[in-house]
């Protein structure tokens, strides 16, 4: 098992390179929600920028929290089987303070939707992304009416 564990961390780490070569490209907004990171979140953005000099966007946040869902799922499975991987991601209910996203947790109904999903909404004010919803993680107020980069 410690083999396919670091196997999984090679893995993340690439997927990181991947990640952010793909927001380079793409241009999606930084993420305006880290102050609702977690600490352990913080230090794994911190890391995130010194492999790859971006920061972490929302997509890559979200990406890399897949992939850690997952990773707990094989180590909670035992095994590399498809079928026990997928028994396990079933059983998954992760709290919110095991997670980067500031998500209520993880827990997947019977079509494999994470009823624990928690939604950001995000405006562009200025130059800069800000989180305006909800209230207790917004770190801006929204402008109404929506001015852009004026």
């Amino acid at each position: 098992m410690m083999k396919q564990s670091r196997l999984l961390v090679a893995a993340l780490w690439a997927a990181a390179s991947l990640f952010a070569s793909a927001d380079a490209f793409a241009g999606s907004a930084n993420i305006a929600v880290a102050a609702n990171f977690t600490e352990p979140a913080k230090e794994i953005a911190a890391l995130f920028k010194a492999k790859t000099g971006y920061d972490m966007d929302d997509t890559s946040g979200r990406n890399m929290q897949a992939m850690f869902v997952l990773a707990d799922a094989i180590n909670r499975a035992g095994s590399a089987k498809s079928d026990a991987i997928q028994a396990a991601l079933q059983k998954t209910d992760l709290k919110p303070e095991q997670l980067m996203m500031g998500y209520k947790g993880v827990k997947f109904d019977e079509t494999g939707q994470n009823t624990l999903a928690a939604t950001y909404l995000i405006q562009l004010q200025g130059a800069n992304y800000v989180a305006v919803w909800p209230e207790k993680s917004a770190t801006a107020k929204m402008q109404i009416p929506f001015k852009g980069s004026e």
